[in-house]
């Protein structure tokens, strides 16, 4: 009995201890759960960083490239600056013009204006009959080329043409991006190609060494409107086919340079006029209505070169416009010009022609109202050199590369903390493994200390329920040994009394015996005296019947003797059944003992296994000892939360299923008393060799 007490008394120690490492443990697995979230939270943080931080990358590449794409076309403003610079210097086409040409022409230019001199000009005749002129004509005409343009050789025909001109083309953007329609070419675009051509015709007179006697060419704002009416009406009439003397007239009479407007009868086209005008036109089924203004100044500059070397036809007549010859004797004055082309759809072919109009000077008069802007000169400037342009697109390039290297710093700032977010978040990921790996540990750990708390508890119920049998059985055998002691007792005491009644009976017996000896001997006598007295009959008959009497009170008495004698042999019956039922109870007390010796053994053998239990219960201690060291690291991270929340809790929760029961120590017989809680104290060592250990318990084996 002592041992289930012990044997309970560790186990519940155990349970105790398996209690509070599962409370541990517990608390071990909130904080690693906690540890798991925060990482986990980190994590999360790191990630969204990563994520937001890929989003900028993706937002600052896209700008990088757009700022790439700025300096790329900021280089290519740059480099089209650098071209338009080139380009402004080769605005106008150099001629290849001879040596023998050059002199011919300062010839027939110095004769001319000796002429003048000595007034013997008569205008055009007097230029095509001048000494110099045939050298002149002959010098200025290209046999080949015109050779090519009688024998219908178009081909080799523009190809040398353009080699007197050095293959010049219009490189300018601006040129190249504007669009002419042919069919409705603008006031600007007219005053564009008159101000080229002005500008080209005294670059020739420059060159040909004549820029000091023939007037300068400028072109205004009347002879370029001038120049785009005489367009127009050619366009709406149809005509392409030579000069369209109604639109001249009629043109020059708008412009105040006619004193009569134009007749139907002019209506009509021929091959030389006396307005001033210098037209060229070009059929081919290929022509365009549409064109760059580049391509339109490339074909103007053609057809400038075709009067200039090809004009024997028309006895030179554009080639001296083109050169000024036939306005020395106003070189005093400027040379008014307007440029306009016209193109014409034909049944055959499209008609693209250049209407180069330079009225004559003397038709100019400052009163005349209608020639307002005839001397206006077009305010365009002169041509930009294309620094101011340059200095602006490397200013542009050098911003638009500033920002570029921005953006760049921008893209690397954002590589660079690309790279540690993502350090950061592999660092967070394995904080997050190794928080998971510590929770798992202290899960398994808790399972564990969970395990041995279940198994002490099934042990101590077990063993609650081993010594509730050894009580039950203890206590049946107790009251077995009352009994029989009781029992034996009683049989004792009826014993002592039937004993001390045989004693008595006995006593009497021998008395009663000593009397019926003595009865018998007087009997005998008296017998002795009946033979005598029947012996004496005949002596008489009085003497037999007194002796008959004496037998018969004789006889009576015997049978009363031997009726008591029947009394206390019964009495003797008793006793020996009195003895009988002691020696009953005696056994009954025997069986008893053993019984209560049984059960010893079986406290003994109960000892043993809680014993057994003890050890095991060690090693789930162990192992629980291990759960916490393992869990030790979590544990910490929340020691001083845990802490504060331990202080925080209820009573309940504090001690939660944990309750002892107070010692008490009963005798054998007494009554047992209702339980009393008591968390102190949970061991009771006590002197009675028959003491109940009262207590809750966990688990206990049977």
């Amino acid at each position: 009995m002592v041992s289930a007490e012990t044997a309970l008394t560790n186990a519940q120690q155990a349970k105790d201890v398996a209690t509070k490492d599962v409370t541990n443990g517990k608390s071990k697995v909130q904080a690693a759960d906690a540890a798991v979230k925060s990482a986990q939270d980190n994590q999360q943080q790191v990630a969204a960083q990563v994520a937001a931080t890929n989003t900028k990358l993706s937002q600052d590449r896209a700008a990088l490239e757009t700022a790439s794409q700025a300096v790329t076309a900021a280089k290519q403003g740059v480099k089209q600056a650098q071209d338009n610079i080139v380009a402004l210097q080769n605005a106008l086409p150099m001629f290849n013009f001879t040596s023998e040409q050059i002199a011919t022409t300062k010839a027939l230019a110095q004769e001319i204006a000796t002429d003048i001199a000595n007034y013997q000009y008569l205008g055009t005749y007097t230029i095509q009959n001048a000494n110099a002129f045939q050298n002149w004509a002959n010098a200025m005409t290209n046999s080949q080329i015109q050779s090519d343009l009688d024998m219908g050789r178009f081909n080799d025909y523009f190809k040398q043409i353009a080699s007197t001109y050095n293959n010049w083309t219009d490189n300018l953007q601006k040129d190249r991006d504007e669009t002419v329609n042919l069919k409705n070419v603008t006031a600007d675009q007219a005053n564009e190609l008159s101000i080229f051509t002005a500008d080209l015709l005294n670059k020739i007179a420059n060159q040909l060494g004549i820029s000091g006697i023939v007037s300068k060419e400028v072109a205004t704002v009347g002879a370029s409107e001038l120049a785009n009416e005489v367009v127009k009406l050619c366009e709406k009439d149809g005509k392409s086919d030579g000069h369209y003397i109604y639109a001249l007239h009629q043109a020059y009479y708008d412009h105040g340079l006619a004193n009569t407007p134009a007749s139907d009868s002019e209506k009509n086209t021929m091959g030389e006029n006396d307005y001033g005008e210098s037209l060229s036109t070009y059929f081919s089924s290929n022509l365009s209505s549409e064109m760059s203004m580049a391509e339109v100044k490339q074909q103007l500059v053609q057809v400038i070169a075709g009067m200039l070397f090809v004009d024997k036809g028309s006895m030179m007549g554009h080639a001296i416009s083109m050169c000024g010859l036939d306005n020395i004797y106003n070189a005093n004055k400027e040379q008014v010009i307007g440029v306009a082309p016209s193109f014409v759809e034909t049944n055959d072919d499209n008609a693209l022609s250049f209407h180069i109009n330079q009225p004559q000077s003397d038709l100019l008069d400052s009163a005349n109202s209608k020639q307002a802007g005839i001397t206006t000169p077009l305010q365009t400037g002169k041509p930009s050199d294309g620094k101011a342009e340059l200095a602006q697109a490397q200013a542009t390039l050098a911003a638009k590369e500033k920002d570029a290297a921005a953006k760049q710093t921008a893209v690397d700032e954002d590589n660079t903390e690309l790279t540690q977010l993502n350090k950061d978040l592999a660092a967070k990921k394995q904080k997050t493994q190794q928080a998971q790996a510590q929770l798992d540990t202290a899960s398994d750990a808790l399972k564990g200390s969970q395990t041995a708390l279940t198994s002490a508890q099934d042990k101590i119920t077990a063993a609650n329920a081993a010594l509730a049998k050894a009580q039950a059985r203890l206590q049946t055998a107790q009251q077995a040994v009352a009994t029989a002691t009781q029992d034996v007792a009683k049989a004792q005491k009826t014993q002592q009394d039937k004993q001390t009644a045989l004693n008595n009976a006995q006593t009497k017996l021998n008395s009663e015996q000593n009397k019926l000896d003595t009865i018998n001997q007087q009997l005998k006598a008296q017998q002795a005296n009946l033979t005598t007295a029947q012996q004496a009959a005949t002596n008489g008959q009085q003497t037999v019947a007194a002796a008959t009497q004496a037998l018969t009170k004789s006889q009576a008495k015997l049978q009363n003797l031997q009726n008591q004698l029947q009394a206390m042999q019964g009495q003797t019956k008793a006793i020996q059944e009195a003895q009988t039922a002691l020696t009953k109870a005696t056994a009954a007390l025997t069986a008893a003992e053993q019984e209560l010796q049984k059960q010893q053994a079986a406290l003994v053998q109960l000892k043993k296994t809680v014993s057994d239990n003890q050890a095991k219960v060690a090693d789930a201690q162990a192992n629980l000892k291990k759960a916490q060291t393992t869990a030790a690291a979590a544990k910490n991270a929340l020691a001083k939360a845990n802490a504060e929340l331990a202080n925080a809790q209820p009573d309940s929760v504090k001690y939660g299923k944990l309750v002892k029961i107070k010692a008490v120590v009963i005798t054998v017989g007494d009554k047992l008393p209702n339980p009393i809680i008591d968390n102190g104290s949970i061991v009771v060592d006590t002197p009675s060799t028959q003491s109940i250990v009262l207590m809750t318990l966990a688990a206990a084996s049977d």
